[in-house]
Parts: structure tokens; sequence; C-alpha cells
């Protein structure tokens, strides 16, 4: 499954390449379950992929992608599935050096996508 939401992942940076959107969501049903981890997973994967390590705000952004919509919500946790899904996925990317991944998928990108800046919200 680890390689699946990968694969996803880098398919979704090709849509956006070809898509070219001035806006995107992650959404489901009520973008609690599966919009927010998906979110989350997003944005770790494109802070991967500018090797930047997240800062103390950006790891409390993404635990609030996380957790707050199905606290707030739901009472509940985010679904136990969900939640190791984000967790394999960023032990997957601490496991691989960044350049080897970088080399082998540059080639399907044609325009910049893969030097993005991301930044989160400022309120």
């Amino acid at each position: 499954i680890d390689f699946i939401e990968l694969f996803y992942l880098f398919l979704q940076l090709k849509i956006i390449e070809l898509v070219q959107p001035t806006v995107m969501s992650f959404s489901c049903k009520d973008a609690i379950d599966i919009g927010m981890p998906a979110a989350s997973e997003f944005f770790l994967l494109l802070k991967f992929i500018n090797d930047r390590k997240l800062s103390e705000e950006e790891e409390e952004y993404v635990k609030s992608l996380l957790h707050s919509s199905a606290i707030s919500h739901r009472g509940r946790p985010l679904f136990e599935e969900r939640f190791a899904r984000v967790t394999n996925l960023v032990r997957l990317l601490e496991g691989v050096e960044r350049a080897d991944i970088l080399e082998k998928i540059a080639p399907l990108y044609d325009t910049n996508i893969l030097s993005s800046v991301v930044t989160i919200p400022q309120l």
C-alpha cells in the first residue's frame, strides 16, 4: 500500500502539471477521514521533494490537518487506517534517498513542478 500511496501522490503532481489549476482541494464526503490525510500527504511529499525539514510551525500545521476535523466534527480521532497510511508514507520517505527518487521521476515531468515552493497558510 505504501508504494500505491506514493504513486498516487506523484500522479497527482502530474495531473496538476497538466491541468495547471489555480485552486485544488483534497476532499471526500466531509473532508475528514480521506481529504485531510490526503492534503497532509501531499504537503509532506512537496516538503520532501524540496529537501526541507518541517519547521515546528509546519509540524503543528500537519498535525492540525490530520486531527482537527475528526475531533471537532465527529468527536473522535482520525480513522486508524488513514493515520497508518500517512505514517507509513512518512517512514517510506525517510528511508529513501531524495536524489535517487528525483533522478528517476524527473524525466516524467515537463515543468519545474518538482521545485515548487510549499508554504502553510498564514492567518
